[in-house]
C-alpha cells in the first residue's frame, strides 16, 4: 500500500464514537479507561499530529509521538514545540529521548504548567484490572481504537495483521484496517479495554493503517 505520513489534518471519515460516558477517578476506575485522555496533540511550526501521555513523575508528563511530526524542528525552522492536552491547556515540550530508525520521539512538559492531573499509559500497564483483561497478545480481526487528539473523533476498526512488514518504514509493523486522517500520526492503538497497543505512524487513504508496536516503544523508552 501506498502510505502517508498523517501530520496535517481534515476532516474525518468513517468514525465510530466509543462510549462517551466519562467516569473521572484516577488512574483507572472501575477498569473503564478514557483514552481520549490519554491523547493529545503535538505542534511544531507549519505540522502537526498526535501523541500518548505514556509516563509522568512528579515533575513532569513524558509524551511519545512520531518524530516526523516535528519536522519543522528537526529542519530548524523552528524551535517550539507544543502540546495540547484533552482538556485543551497547552505547554511547551522539550525532546528527552528520540529514535531515528523508530520514527518515535519522547517529549517532557512540566507539570507546573497543566493544572489537571493526566493518567498515563504506565499508570494503566500497572493496573492489573485494565491490564488482567487483555495478555498483550495481537490477532488478526482484533478491535482497535485511535483517537485524533485535534477533533477528539475516536476511530474504530480492527488488526487485519499483527506484524506484517512496511517497506516505507523497513520494518515490522501492526497493519490494520482503520480510516485515519491527517494529523494522526503518533496517536496511541488501543484495544477495547483501553490496553495501549502501539503508535499510528502512517496510513492510506484506503483505511488502512500501520503502527508500531508497543513493545519497541517500550523498548526505545527504557
Amino acid at each position: 500500500m501506498s502510505l502517508l505520513l498523517i501530520i496535517t489534518a481534515f476532516a474525518g471519515i468513517w468514525t465510530q464514537q466509543m462510549n462517551k460516558d466519562k467516569k473521572e477517578n484516577h488512574p483507572v476506575a472501575d477498569s473503564y479507561v478514557d483514552i481520549k485522555k490519554l491523547c493529545v496533540s503535538v505542534s511544531c511550526g507549519e505540522y502537526y499530529g498526535c501523541g500518548t501521555v505514556y509516563d509522568s513523575d512528579e515533575n513532569s508528563y513524558t509524551i511519545v509521538t512520531a518524530k516526523h511530526v516535528l519536522q519543522d524542528y528537526y529542519d530548524g525552522a523552528s524551535e517550539d514545540i507544543i502540546v495540547k492536552f484533552e482538556n485543551n491547556e497547552s505547554g511547551k515540550a522539550s525532546i528527552l529521548n528520540e529514535n531515528i530508525d523508530l520514527d518515535i520521539v519522547f517529549l517532557g512538559v512540566g507539570k507546573n504548567e497543566i493544572s489537571t492531573d493526566y493518567y498515563s499509559v504506565s499508570d494503566i500497564s500497572s493496573s492489573s484490572s485494565v491490564s488482567s483483561k487483555s495478555d498483550g497478545t495481537l490477532y488478526s480481526g482484533q478491535t482497535i481504537y485511535l483517537v485524533d487528539a485535534n477533533t477528539g473523533d475516536i476511530y474504530a476498526g480492527s488488526i487485519a495483521n499483527p506484524s506484517v512488514y512496511s517497506e516505507d518504514f523497513a520494518m515490522d509493523m501492526i497493519y490494520c484496517y482503520c480510516a485515519v486522517t491527517p494529523g494522526m500520526s503518533g496517536t496511541g492503538l488501543f484495544d477495547e479495554a483501553g490496553n495501549y497497543l502501539g503508535i499510528l505512524l502512517g496510513g492510506s487513504d484506503e483505511a488502512e493503517a500501520v503502527c508500531l508496536t508497543a513493545s519497541l516503544v517500550r523498548q526505545a523508552y527504557q
